[in-house]
């Protein structure tokens, strides 16, 4: 499917965090989300374990499992549909963990890696996260650091540029030079 876009225009508050909180809260209850097929949908016994797998022996501990993956029901919180929708994700907001200070550019791996956990680590610091947009990096993109939800509306493929998948920026959007509104924009989903 490939990562999506997305972005959220919410009432503004100082707290950030609490914007964040509230804003998931509605998104999971609208439902507004991808929501992925479970993998075990429609399998047979013959689907879910191969035939070199199955013997008298274990057949019944094989269909158990499948049955039990089978009963079931969908997810009813934000960390279910995470887990659910592992590794394509919700293309949401929903796939955002937490807020941070600061975004950084993921990690990027490669084969000789010096340190894979010191990798692995700066890489789960940056992956799942949202951060108040730079007050340089808005000067740079709406010349300003008081952009007007237009702005901000105009500029999202700008915007995009600077955080990677499953990142994304919070931006406080102006009217009459008044914070109105925060936007949450990012990019997550495979």
């Amino acid at each position: 499917m490939g990562a999506s876009g997305w972005s959220y225009f919410v009432p503004y508050q100082a707290d950030v965090q609490a914007a964040f909180e509230q804003l998931q809260a509605e998104v999971l209850k609208s439902g507004d989300f991808s929501k992925g097929r479970a993998w075990w949908e429609g399998m047979d016994l013959e689907d879910y374990a191969s035939p070199e797998e199955l013997s008298p022996d274990n057949i019944e501990d094989y269909r158990q499992e499948l049955e039990a993956l089978q009963s079931q029901t969908y997810p009813t919180t934000i960390e279910q549909w995470r887990k659910w929708n592992e590794p394509d994700g919700t293309h949401s907001i929903l796939d955002i963990e937490r807020v941070v200070e600061k975004i950084s550019p993921l990690p990027r791996w490669s084969s000789n890696q010096a340190d894979p956990e010191a990798w692995s680590q700066a890489f789960s610091e940056q992956v799942a996260v949202i951060a108040p947009m730079p007050d340089d990096l808005q000067r740079e993109i709406f010349g300003t650091t008081r952009p007007t939800k237009a702005q901000i509306i105009a500029q999202e493929s700008a915007i995009s540029d600077h955080y990677d998948s499953d990142q994304g920026f919070i931006i406080t959007a102006y009217e009459n030079d008044q914070p109105h509104e925060l936007c949450f924009i990012g990019y997550s989903g495979d």
